[in-house]
């Protein structure tokens, strides 16, 4: 009985791990990633230029009193918000570099 419950319990802890296991994967070079990281910085710098006119561009279509309060409110959300430290769930799982 010891030796059936012995064997019972090496199959239940070795089967699912051999049968789940993933194959190796080949090893890229880096040449690939390197020479996709300057398109990334232009994709990057072209969306951060067409946030920016898209801002701009809301700003323009707003009335004189929305934009005074659009830039109050930006001037008491930067006062309340300095010093302020990040939540502790993002503090927690943030990439670290």
């Amino acid at each position: 009985m010891k030796f059936l419950l012995k064997y019972l319990f090496l199959l239940l802890v070795f089967v699912p791990t051999i049968a789940f296991t993933q194959g190796r994967k080949e090893k890229k070079s880096r040449k690939p990633k390197q020479e996709n990281a300057q398109p990334a910085a232009n994709n990057r710098a072209e969306s951060e230029s067409k946030l920016g006119a898209h801002r701009k561009h809301h700003l323009d279509i707003q009335d004189k009193a929305t934009r005074k309060r659009m830039k109050r409110n930006e001037r008491n959300r930067r006062r309340a918000n300095k010093g302020r430290t990040l939540p502790f769930w993002k503090r927690w799982f943030r990439k670290k570099h």
